[in-house]
């Protein structure tokens, strides 16, 4: 009987922690951007873009107050392809040397209908 209080007071603590905002700092050694792109329609071309750092603040009572701010390191780009990853990062593209971050941000989330789980 003396496990009760303390599962009750886990569960109240835990539901109270859930329903406060939350911010998150993004961890750049287990997060990526990667892409995928048609190559002459037969092909896919995938590649991985360089280091993401960021926020994410999650609030599960009001979703709209939730927002996430990223950067991702565009010097880092890279597709396998020694040449093709220097096109890239060419002024016809990427222009790396000039933008060495590129900013990404979304301002709301919302919850998925249940029709669509």
């Amino acid at each position: 009987m003396k496990c009760f209080p303390a599962v009750a007071m886990l569960v109240v603590t835990v539901g109270t922690v859930l329903s406060a905002q939350t911010t998150y700092e993004i961890d750049p050694a287990h997060s990526s951007a990667e892409f995928s792109i048609k190559h002459m329609m037969v092909s896919n071309v995938r590649g991985e873009l360089g280091k993401v750092t960021g926020t994410i603040v999650y609030d599960p009572a009001n979703l709209s107050a939730s927002s996430v701010q990223a950067s991702i390191d565009a010097t880092g780009i890279t597709t396998r392809d020694a040449g093709r990853d220097k096109d890239l990062k060419s002024p016809h593209f990427l222009r790396s040397r000039n933008i060495r971050q590129s900013p990404f941000a979304v301002h709301s989330l919302w919850k998925w209908p249940e029709s669509f789980r």
